[in-house]
This record gives C-alpha cells, sequence and structure tokens, in this order.
C-alpha cells in the first residue's frame, strides 16, 4: 500500500509500506480521510507555487490519461468522476 511518510517539517513523501497489522493489545490501525475544497482563486496559485518548489508531487493524484485527439472520451470520464474513479485526467498532445 502507499502511505504519506512523515520525515520532519516541509519533508513527506508517498511511500510503499505493508500493510498495518495488530500485534499487541495496545495497537490500533487508523484511516484518516480528508476533503479538500474545490480549486479556485485562492488555491490554485498556493498550489502553483508548491508545484513550482516540488513541495508537491501530483504523480498519485493522474487517475487517468488521454491523447488530446480523444479529449471527448476524457471529458466523459472527468465528467463521470465517480463513476470512472476518476480524480485527475490528464491531456497530451498527439
Amino acid at each position: 500500500m502507499k502511505a504519506l511518510v512523515y520525515h520532519g517539517p516541509g519533508r513527506k513523501a508517498w511511500e510503499a509500506k505493508p500493510r498495518p497489522e495488530i500485534a499487541r493489545p495496545t495497537d490500533a490501525a487508523v484511516r484518516i480521510v480528508t476533503t479538500t475544497r474545490l480549486v479556485d482563486t485562492v488555491t490554485t496559485p498556493m498550489l502553483l507555487k508548491m508545484l513550482a518548489a516540488g513541495a508537491l508531487d501530483p504523480t498519485p493524484l493522474v487517475t487517468h490519461r488521454f491523447r488530446l485527439d480523444d479529449i471527448m472520451r476524457a471529458y466523459d470520464t472527468f465528467a463521470n468522476a465517480a463513476k470512472e474513479k476518476a480524480l485527475k485526467v490528464i491531456l497530451a498532445g498527439a
């Protein structure tokens, strides 16, 4: 499984980790789910700065890739994001 691992202030990374196991009675497994607001005029500049600084790796967010000449299928995938399990859809040149 992939886990977001904290390596200190400003240092974190998605890493492959084994599934956690409950080995002792005092152990606990916790799943954290977060929600975010939509990308807007506040978050877009912030996200672009984080990308430029290398503080954000967008790779795990991209779930679908399409060629530019397949734009209608890409749009349908994005329009039906829940059904298609699409988070971010990328269009690449022909």
